[in-house]
């Protein structure tokens, strides 16, 4: 090992942190060609099937991100514009139904009514002026982007130096590092699919197919920003060279990733952490301990997953318990069975109880990326006795509040595209998770309106029918009541489930729904109210927070009723 490498260890803290800088400063200069090339791709610069693919893979992480489609938005404002309304009308009809800024509604407003006195043909200016809505939304679009192909580049990277990875070579120009991220991904498949399977975020790659369709100028300008991306690819590449990752293990990493992803960028990116200490005292509560016998032998599942803090916490215990000499896996611990057969077999146990599911692509992305930096050091020494040996972490991107999953929405056209196709294996992994049962049920689900499909807060009516079927849509429900049930309705007999939501179910007209489905399938066994702390575990938000712990049985019992208060600067 080169000894000039910068050696990334938990006892070079400045190590650490001269790695998060580079990290960022790699995302930044990614922004800048990748917006070049989503503004070519709208405005139409770029055209034909790259501009299709591109926009409409934004449409698939804008309906994942709980906002309306640009195509749904365009199509509003086209119908309220086509009818004699008052403006302000209009402006109320708009404000109350688009998920974006007020003052922005209200500026998109007054620009079509401009451009319709000047007689412009409204289906002409309408889907320009829809794009400065989504401003920000491209901003995180463009940034989640340039994240997952850093991280491809960053785990690649780490998997070389521990050896559980080989060592490619760059291609020969034309862009050699462009083609050198291409072809990581496509080996990297099979062994890191959650990570490497081309998906929403690959919207930028433009096959030779497509490209040699393009008009010549197109093509030029294609290529330019292309030869931008090589060369922010290719500081990322050098960069990483100049780090020395072999030592790096699953204690250090966490500090290195939680510092090159922040809490502040987690909530601008559209995610809020639960904070640790409430994913331990959650997961206490339900028992999930690794000193339990037989812990090995219960799945867990996080139906909104996020970024995968519950799911860190639960495969940590779980490799614990493994790793300590108990009768529910004494075969692990046999005098004559070698590390790297052992090793396989923690591997296997902990991708076969630990699951995950959440509907955002880049929620799934980031679980995935903080378990595999979890389990590295096990992979490297079985993938030296097992290379083709597959890493497959049941981590899936899908609603799990579908009960019924079914493949018939998907057009056979859109099979055409590997990007797209994408979205029916997802489907395909989401009915093996919906058909098993689990013993613990955790998280913290998504609460208040979901703004997805027909514009509105549960406006699509097809989503609607598909929850009709939910105790919980009871009345003008939270969505969060439906993620109870649907964890309820999960889990094994006796099992638990612990989750932190709004404490409002409790005593609030809608929490009726619910309330009747707990009492008819399970007891809760503990309710520790955290109202007072809302701006402190989940600050930016108004909010109510509960931790609810329930075991399905109809056993009765008393819930252990715990209130945490604020006294002065005490808690």
């Amino acid at each position: 090992m080169n000894s000039e490498r910068y050696r990334v260890t938990k006892n070079q803290p400045h190590i650490i942190r001269a790695l998060t800088g580079d990290l960022n400063d790699s995302i930044r200069e990614l922004r800048m060609p990748l917006s070049r090339l989503f503004d070519a791709f709208r405005k139409e610069e770029i055209a034909g099937k790259p501009k299709e693919y591109a926009l409409r893979l934004f449409d698939e992480w804008a309906y994942r991100s709980q906002l309306p489609k640009f195509s749904e938005v365009s199509d509003l404002a086209t119908t309220m514009f086509q009818v004699e309304h008052p403006i302000s009308d209009i402006k109320d009809k708009l404000c109350d139904k688009l998920p974006f800024d007020k003052k922005l509604i209200e500026r998109f407003i007054d620009r079509i009514e401009a451009e319709k006195r000047r007689n412009k043909r409204l289906d002409d200016v309408i889907p320009v002026h829809v794009w400065e809505l989504y401003t920000a939304n491209v901003s995180s679009f463009l940034q989640q982007t340039a994240h997952v192909i850093v991280s491809r580049l960053l785990l690649y990277r780490v998997g070389l130096d521990k050896g559980v990875f080989d060592q490619m070579g760059l291609p020969d120009p034309p862009r050699p590092y462009l083609r050198f991220c291409k072809a990581i991904r496509e080996r990297m498949e099979t062994s890191a699919s959650g990570i490497y399977f081309l998906s929403e975020f690959d919207w930028w790659y433009v096959p030779d197919v497509y490209r040699g369709a393009l008009a010549l100028q197109q093509q030029t300008q294609l290529g330019n920003i292309e030869d931008e991306l090589d060369v922010a690819a290719s500081h990322i590449v050098e960069t990483l060279r100049a780090y020395d990752f072999s030592n790096v293990d699953r204690d250090v990493w966490k500090d290195v990733y939680l510092s090159y992803l922040s809490q502040d960028e987690r909530q601008r990116l559209g995610f809020v952490p639960t904070p640790d200490e409430v994913v331990e005292l959650i997961l206490d509560l339900a028992g999930y301990e690794e000193t339990n016998e037989g812990l090995c032998q219960e799945k867990l599942i996080d139906p909104a997953c996020g970024s995968g803090t519950f799911l860190v916490e639960a495969l940590l215990r779980l490799r614990k318990h493994l790793e300590r000499k108990m009768n529910c896996h004494a075969e692990l611990h046999e005098r004559n069975m070698p590390t790297w057969e052992r090793n396989k077999k923690i591997l296997d146990t902990l991708t076969e109880e630990i699951h995950g599911v959440d509907i955002h692509p880049f929620a799934t992305f980031l679980t995935t990326l903080n378990l595999l930096f979890q389990v590295l050091d096990l992979f490297s020494t079985v993938k030296d006795h097992y290379p083709d040996y597959s890493l497959g972490l049941k981590i899936v991107t899908h609603d799990s509040l579908v009960l019924h999953p079914s493949l018939a929405e998907y057009q056979q056209e859109r099979l055409t595209n590997a990007r797209l196709a994408e979205a029916v294996k997802r489907t395909r992994q989401y009915e093996q998770i919906n058909n098993l049962k689990f013993g613990y049920v955790v998280g913290n689900p998504p609460w208040g309106g979901v703004l997805r499909g027909k514009i509105g807060p549960l406006g699509d009516a097809e989503k609607r029918k598909e929850y009709e079927e939910y105790k919980g849509a009871f009345g003008k429900f939270d969505i969060y009541a439906l993620f109870i049930e649907r964890g309820l309705r999960w889990l094994d007999e006796n099992g638990i489930l612990g989750m932190i939501t709004q404490v409002t179910y409790l005593d609030s007209s809608f929490g009726k729904g619910i309330l009747d489905y707990i009492k008819e399938n399970a007891t809760i066994t503990h309710i520790v109210d955290l109202s007072d702390l809302g701006d402190i575990i989940f600050p930016g938000f108004t909010n109510y927070p509960a931790i609810s712990i329930m075991r399905k049985t109809r056993a009765p019992s008393e819930a252990n009723t715990i209130r945490i208060k604020v006294t002065g600067k005490k808690t």
